[in-house]
């Protein structure tokens, strides 16, 4: 095997559009600076995982897009030492307990050792309070202490950083917003022979139910225009558009687009109706008008800190019902001033960027409170 500056860990893998997005972003933003890197393969995985790439999605694409590792089981991991200079752990909820308990403590670079550049990008612990338990909360403590540099996306990561395990943790963006939108301009371009050629509205929807359908369906009678709704890559997609339970002519469903085809699906869309946090950030990406619905599901509090910090806390509604009525307001109201959002992004994205660069280049002792 090669040997390269950065290894990626993390869920590149995920059968979803968010993380499949969130990795090509990041591994974009390490090609501007300058960075060879190669994706850490699930260690959870089997053998045949990258070979049967007709079933999976995210693997055909990474296939496509990445280097990726040999298989190596949890107990291996330390093998790629040898390979890499600097491990990073990507962005998402990494550190939710329930999403990384299965890795045990890969997620907190455990295999990585002591001489090998240890870092954290906007990671998240899903949740506003820590929810592992106090046996894997002492492991959590020491082995965040051997990250040379942390940083977080949201507050309340920050503060679990800080107050559950002493270790200083920066503010940054989400990578998808470091990513130069050129870059998803690419991969849209190669979503070839797909166009939706009439005016649509957009609802991506991660979490289907009768009342966030009733709003959608509201929505398509009042605009007469075409809604297309896509659901997460995962799941059963039948069993997600009979929870909507629409009956409207004007609604479609895409069952199986490509992460290509969602890219597309945000950028050209009239207006944007989401319960998904990657959903905002594309629509804030591609400048659409949008409303998201705060999905307590899926990590609430992330919610209003993304949309807080850009001043568009008035995008977000709290439940399925007042979709519909934030909706009308929307588009009878004042269009989004993206001229004084992205001045807020392009600010965040100079600062994080070059906060990576550092943390990358240079080994730092982690800064203990």
């Amino acid at each position: 095997m090669a040997k390269y500056d950065v290894a990626i860990h993390g869920l590149w893998y995920g059968n979803n559009y968010g993380s499949i997005i969130t990795y090509y972003s990041l591994s974009k933003v390490l090609d501007k600076l300058g960075k060879t890197y190669a994706m850490i393969r699930n260690p959870l995985g089997r053998d045949i995982d990258i070979d049967s790439l007709e079933r999976s999605h995210p693997l055909r694409f990474a296939k496509e897009k990445y280097k990726v590792t040999k298989l190596r089981p949890l107990s291996r991991l330390s093998e790629l030492n040898e390979f890499f200079d600097a491990f990073l752990i990507g962005s998402d909820q990494m550190w939710n307990y329930h999403l990384s308990r299965p890795y045990k403590q890969s997620y907190f670079l455990d295999f990585v050792s002591d001489d090998k550049i240890k870092v954290a990008y906007a990671t998240s612990f899903g949740k506003d309070t820590y929810i592992g338990p106090p046996e894997e909360k002492v492991i959590t403590d020491k082995n965040l202490k051997r990250f040379d540099a942390v940083s977080v996306r949201d507050d309340f990561s920050k503060r679990i950083c800080e107050e559950d395990f002493g270790t200083h943790a920066e503010l940054v963006l989400d990578p998808v917003f470091l990513c130069d939108v050129e870059k998803y301009d690419e991969l849209i371009s190669e979503a070839v022979n797909f166009s939706i050629d009439e005016e649509y509205i957009f609802a991506y929807v991660l979490d289907p139910n009768p009342k966030i359908g009733a709003s959608i369906q509201k929505i398509a009678e009042e605009s007469g225009r075409k809604v297309i709704v896509v659901f997460n890559q995962s799941g059963d997609k039948i069993k997600f558009r009979d929870a909507l339970n629409i009956n409207n002519d004007n609604v479609m469903f895409m069952l199986n687009p490509t992460v290509k085809e969602w890219l597309y699906l945000f950028k050209n869309a009239q207006f944007v109706v989401t319960d998904s946090f990657h959903g905002s950030c594309f629509s804030i990406i591609f400048r659409r008008p949008f409303i998201v619905m705060k999905n307590n599901g899926r990590g609430g509090s992330r919610f209003p800190y993304l949309l807080g910090g850009f001043g568009l806390l008035d995008r977000m509604v709290e439940s399925p019902e007042a979709i519909a009525e934030k909706y009308t307001q929307a588009v009878n109201g004042d269009p989004i001033d993206y001229e004084s959002v992205y001045k807020k992004i392009d600010a965040e994205k100079a600062r994080s960027l070059e906060w990576l660069k550092n943390a990358l280049e240079k080994k730092r002792q982690p800064n203990l409170l």
